[in-house]
């Protein structure tokens, strides 16, 4: 799984839908797949650490290691200070965390960046920190390009964030593929294009009927279609 806290999982976060107590966040820390070759969070706290006792540890991990572990803890930091809404913090431990460390885990650590500005209201910061990893393996390639969609989305570009949900659509879109299928939907219904917004719609709830955005969808009242003069 991509991501600290897993792709679907940090851009939920990001776009300030989650915000869990401290336990159940280091419990998602200690129990999620760290991206590539990042040194899990488990082996830089030590055993019993209290949750409001995280970032102080992961603080003093990566001001006093200069190796993996110092650049791991800049990572998962920044994962802890994105799912706590801790937009400024976050943005600030995942680019501490690019400068050290190098190929992929690098890119994961943009995109950490990428989230954290789109929350902070900086589509172009978050289009140019999620730039390198369009050239990069599908995992990071859909998460880069949700982030410069949701980018494009924030600057009012509608039909260029649309084709780039859709590109992400058609090509391996992972846990990403029912938040883009959702904005999609959102993106045709505002330019009117009525049918397609209705498959969207259909495609979500066939293809991820357990997410939260099917649920969300379930729940939503459909209004109707505009009328042609």
């Amino acid at each position: 799984m991509p991501g600290v806290l897993g792709d679907a999982g940090c851009a939920a976060y990001a776009r300030g839908r989650m915000r869990p107590h401290a336990p159940v966040l280091l419990a998602a820390l200690l129990a999620a797949a760290p991206a590539a070759a990042v040194m899990p969070v488990r082996e830089l706290l030590p055993a019993g650490t209290p949750e409001d006792s995280t970032a102080s540890v992961l603080h003093a991990v990566e001001a006093r290691e200069r190796g993996p572990r110092g650049a791991a803890a800049a990572y998962h930091l920044g994962a802890w200070h994105l799912a706590r809404g801790e937009y400024g913090q976050a943005r600030a431990a995942h680019l501490r965390a690019a400068q050290r460390l190098s190929a992929d885990d690098r890119l994961w650590a943009r995109i950490g960046a990428a989230r954290a500005a789109l929350a902070l209201g900086a589509p172009a910061e978050a289009r140019s920190a999620a730039a390198d990893a369009l050239r990069a393996g599908a995992p990071l390639r859909a998460a880069a390009r949700m982030a410069i969609a949701q980018a494009l989305e924030l600057e009012g570009h509608r039909a260029e964030a649309l084709a780039l949900y859709s590109k992400l659509l058609a090509d391996q879109p992972g846990e990403l593929g029912a938040s883009a299928l959702e904005r999609v939907a959102v993106l045709h219904q505002s330019l009117e294009h009525a049918a397609s917004a209705a498959e969207a719609r259909a495609r979500l709830l066939r293809e991820y009927p357990a997410s939260p955005e099917a649920a969300r969808l379930q729940r939503t009242p459909r209004s109707p279609a505009p009328s042609r003069p």
